[in-house]
């Protein structure tokens, strides 16, 4: 179901009693959020299948996307990563 590591580690690190918070977190993911899960999932899979990363299957599957992504644009938006790896989208108000 849940194959990143990362995932469970985060718990595990945590500070709090975080084994009902872990336990919420897979109902949900399991439950009500199956089918973000699954998109999510598949978007990544999408934009990662050419061995290198391609933002646009998961840029497209955003919820809202439709709506939202016309206003993302290259003039207006600069897309670079963590030194961790983490996505950072930086977006500037305006034009």
């Amino acid at each position: 179901f849940i194959s990143n590591y990362r995932f469970f580690l985060r718990f595990c690190l945590s500070d709090d009693d975080s084994l009902p918070l872990l336990k919420n977190n897979l109902q949900w993911r399991k439950g009500p959020g199956s089918a973000i899960c699954e998109a999510a999932e598949a978007a990544i899979a999408k934009s990662s299948q050419d061995g290198k990363w391609n933002n646009g299957p998961v840029r497209d599957a955003a919820p809202y996307a439709s709506i939202v992504n016309k206003y993302i644009t290259e003039k207006n938006c600069l897309t670079t990563s963590t030194n961790k790896g983490d996505l950072v989208y930086c977006i500037r108000a305006g034009k």
